[in-house]
């Protein structure tokens, strides 16, 4: 348990986000082992979250066809389909598979 402790002190904000999108309170290491595998980050909007998102799988899309991208569009579809954003006290948004 002291383990468990010690991950959430480390992380406040995380732990916070990760109730928030309804994820259950651990009660052993591989609790949080298991939010760290369904953690995506840290961003400002679901819209910045979507270009990182693109510029980290889409490699071969070249800087300028950027602009013929709707990266907006593209936030909603990821986020209506394999993401969860949650915030924590701070205001940080927190990004979440939908799988966990």
């Amino acid at each position: 348990m002291t383990q468990v402790k010690t991950a959430v002190k480390r992380d406040p904000g995380l732990y916070e986000a990760w109730l928030n999108i309804g994820g259950s309170p651990i009660a052993d290491p591989a609790d949080w082992d298991h939010i760290m595998e369904n953690h995506f980050g840290i961003c400002n909007d679901e819209e910045e979250f979507a270009w990182a998102y693109v510029e980290n799988h889409f490699d071969d899309i070249p800087e300028h066809l950027h602009c013929y991208f709707d990266c907006e569009k593209y936030a909603r579809y990821l986020f209506s389909t394999d993401f969860v954003s949650a915030y924590d006290n701070a205001g940080n948004m927190h990004v979440f598979s939908k799988n966990f």
